[in-house]
């Protein structure tokens, strides 16, 4: 294990057990989340991986140094609820991601700031029945506070084993209610890649010629978090996702298999327990 890894995994399961609590390092902030989806979208590439329904689970430390920002670590894993792809691997935990973040939030006025967030992310596919080397990437994402509604962009950056980019420009709006326990917060999101993401995806080329990215799918919805109290939340997310490109929709419409889809809505239920 490289020395990266290393200090991921200590990240995601070190800093936790360290903070017996918040007894001993009260900035020190530990979750689990427990997460039925309909079906899976990737929150990171914005792409669908599958159609049916499946289960997730994260663990994730995050420790708070005030001036400097926030660092920590994650690990995630998802299983498959349906025997939708049975022949290409297992429905147990056939996937993993962990990573080493990190995010700082810059105020500029009273209600005007900027929230910066990195992720360095590595996903193997442990249930794979013929899979390549663990996938590498990067993550950052920027959102520019303001009272009204927030722009924010995702990049995702994949570097090993093959390079492609994914750019996620959106735009959010907050409201709370019930003396701040409920906040809505609804998101539209236009999902654009590069030439090499198309044809890594979707196996084919772009219809057109282009120099950097190209909308692919574009995604709309709202998020439903309830806070029962200090350290239980619940998370309940409608979505609704469309590829757009040409090329990669006349693909998925020829494909012969149940998971090729132009278009997908998907909700997603979760149970967050921090302490």
């Amino acid at each position: 294990m490289t020395p990266a890894r290393r200090f991921a995994v200590a990240c995601c399961f070190g800093l936790p057990l360290a903070a017996s609590g918040g007894v001993i390092l009260p900035e020190l902030d530990f979750k689990f989340r427990n997460e039925f989806q309909t079906a899976y979208i990737s929150g990171t590439s914005g792409a669908t991986g599958e159609t049916r329904p499946n289960i997730c689970q994260m663990i994730s430390g995050r420790y708070d140094t005030d001036v400097f920002g926030a660092f920590g670590g994650y690990a995630w894993t998802r299983s498959l609820l349906s025997g939708q792809r049975d022949e290409y691997r297992r429905r147990a935990f056939d996937c993993f991601e962990y990573g080493a973040e990190y995010d700082y939030t810059w105020w500029f006025t009273r209600d005007l700031g900027s929230y910066f967030y990195f992720d360095h992310i590595w996903s193997p596919s442990p249930g794979w029945y013929e899979h390549s080397s663990t996938y590498h990437g990067v993550l950052f994402a920027q959102y520019f506070l303001n009272p009204f509604v927030t722009p924010y962009y995702r990049f995702l950056g994949a570097y090993w084993p093959h390079q492609n980019e994914v750019l996620k420009l959106g735009l959010n709006r907050n409201f709370s209610a019930l003396e701040g326990k409920l906040s809505m917060t609804p998101y539209a999101e236009v999902i654009n890649g590069d030439r090499r993401r198309l044809k890594a995806k979707y196996g084919v080329e772009a219809t057109e010629l282009y120099c950097g990215f190209r909308p692919m799918a574009t995604e709309f919805g709202v998020i439903f978090l309830y806070r029962f109290s200090q350290f239980i939340a619940s998370r309940l997310r409608l979505r609704n996702w469309n590829l757009v490109e040409h090329a990669a929709r006349i693909h998925e419409r020829n494909r012969d298999v149940s998971w090729a889809k132009t278009w997908l809505p998907a909700a997603t239920l979760s149970l967050d327990v921090s302490f």
